[in-house]
């Protein structure tokens, strides 16, 4: 999103960035994963019987837990979702695998968050253990006039039912741009 909004800005109405980090360089050294990251990426948990639902749904059950703030996650809300998520997918390995399918070889896009232009909404939760509260801050201090709007005790995870009021209304008034 970063790179569409700086590549195409006739594109992006305005921007709004989720539990993420910046495209490109910052000029601050940004905070790591949290350590039960860092071993998980080292040591990945095996992969399920992929032709197996309920095992799949536990890997999947497995992964969200992992990236959310223990006090944010809902386990059986989770396991509805996966279950949903397993039962329309034609091929749930490779949605599962998608995220990382970067090339090892292939350069990653960088953008100068100055040149963003379009208006941009930061939601960050201050649990976020893939990228700690300073990469939400970097985001909303380069690019102009972001605003960031933090969520206490959440992860890297979508927003949980107990902050959709804060969120719902934040993105409702940060893309009404009538």
């Amino acid at each position: 999103a970063q790179c569409v909004a700086v590549t195409s800005p006739e594109r992006v109405a305005t921007l709004t960035l989720v539990s993420t980090s910046p495209a490109g360089p910052t000029g601050a050294e940004l905070s790591p994963p949290a350590e039960r990251l860092r071993a998980s990426f080292a040591d990945p948990a095996p992969e399920p019987d992929w032709s197996d639902r309920a095992a799949v749904i536990g890997y999947l059950v497995a992964g969200e837990r992992l990236f959310a703030a223990p006090a944010s996650f809902d386990e059986e809300a989770a396991r509805e979702l996966s279950g949903r998520i397993v039962d329309r997918s034609t091929d749930i390995e490779a949605a599962s695998k998608n995220h990382w399918a970067l090339r090892e070889d292939e350069k990653p896009v960088t953008v100068r968050l100055a040149d963003v232009a379009a208006p941009t909404l930061v939601l960050h939760g201050t649990e976020d253990p893939l990228f700690p509260l300073d990469h939400a801050r970097a985001l909303a201090e380069g690019i102009p006039d972001a605003r960031l709007i933090t969520l206490d005790g959440v992860g890297h995870q979508a927003p949980p039912t107990r902050v959709w009021d804060t969120v719902l209304a934040a993105v409702l008034r940060h893309t009404d741009r009538n």
